[in-house]
């Protein structure tokens, strides 16, 4: 009996370090599981974190299209002298939808890794193109062409990071997984979703329409209030840290405070009336949105 067993044992071939595993080529699944398992096996190496941090400038980019419109809007309106100067936003837009659409269904052609490079390259290409614009419909054109890779980058971005991280690292995506739940559970019934961007693109129209006065609009007084407001916003995360180590406040009563308290200065935004209010409700705004964010992401 156990002569049989030995017989059988040896049949076996023992496998070491490195050594090859046969699995069936011809079924998707066994290759989809031996890929998966590769992933686990690799880590998060330094590949997978110069991912991210390039997946992260994305995201920056696409961020930054949406605010730059709400800020150079009034200033080339005042310029060009357009006949309708609110065109800018909807151009952007438009160029968001289609290049999300053609990046969407290009990637599976051309592969992903080239859509998102061409995406980020032309980003960064044609929005600098746009601040030599020589006129209104060239800015318009330009704007559109920016957001055309800028919405390629968001339909693929967040997909080529996903393919490459293990596992055990998903928590870096799961909170962008549950935005669909915000019409759900937060709109309330009759809400009209369009509307939203509004306070963001058309804000800078809002304060001068009720005779706010925000000051020259030069280059120093951008970049200063920039650099304040910026350097304000470092001491949000920081902060956030130090409520998450109380006790009786935790992870989620530190979301909600900093959410709350960002949520009524962006309100009481629509109240600046002079360069010193704008500067200071900015400061305040950054502080508590980048110590919301710390605790998101952190």
């Amino acid at each position: 009996m156990d002569t049989e067993k030995k017989q059988e044992l040896s049949k076996e071939q023992s496998l070491s370090e490195g050594a090859m595993v046969p699995h069936d080529e011809t079924h998707p699944s066994s290759n989809i599981a031996v890929i998966h398992d590769a992933i686990e096996n690799i880590g998060m190496g330094r590949y997978q974190w110069g991912l991210t941090l390039s997946c992260g400038f994305g995201f920056i980019a696409d961020q930054m299209l949406l605010v730059t419109i709400s800020l150079i809007m009034p200033q080339a309106s005042k310029e060009f002298a357009p006949l309708h100067a609110t065109l800018l936003s909807a151009t952007q837009y438009a160029g968001l939808l289609v290049g999300a659409l053609v990046f969407g269904f290009g990637a599976d052609i051309i592969g992903r890794r080239i859509a998102w490079q061409a995406s980020i390259f032309g980003v960064s290409i044609f929005t600098t193109i746009c601040g030599a614009s020589p006129n209104w419909a060239a800015l318009n054109v330009f704007v559109a062409l920016a957001g055309f890779f800028g919405g390629g980058n968001l339909a693929i971005d967040l997909t080529v990071l996903a393919e490459s991280l293990p596992r055990k690292w998903g928590f870096l995506l799961s909170a962008l997984a549950s935005w669909p739940l915000v019409a759900n559970f937060c709109c309330p019934d009759g809400a009209t979703p369009a509307t939203y961007p509004i306070y963001t693109v058309f804000l800078t129209y809002y304060l001068e329409a009720h005779g706010a006065k925000l000051g020259t609009g030069g280059i120093y007084q951008t970049y200063r209030d920039w650099s304040v407001s910026s350097a304000v916003g470092i001491f949000g995360p920081v902060f956030s840290a130090v409520l998450i180590q109380t006790s009786f406040l935790g992870r989620r009563r530190t979301i909600c405070i900093t959410a709350f308290a960002c949520a009524i200065f962006a309100g009481a935004f629509t109240t600046v009336r002079n360069e010193s209010q704008n500067l200071a409700f900015s400061c305040m705004i950054n502080f508590w949105l980048n110590a919301l964010y710390g605790v998101i992401y952190g």
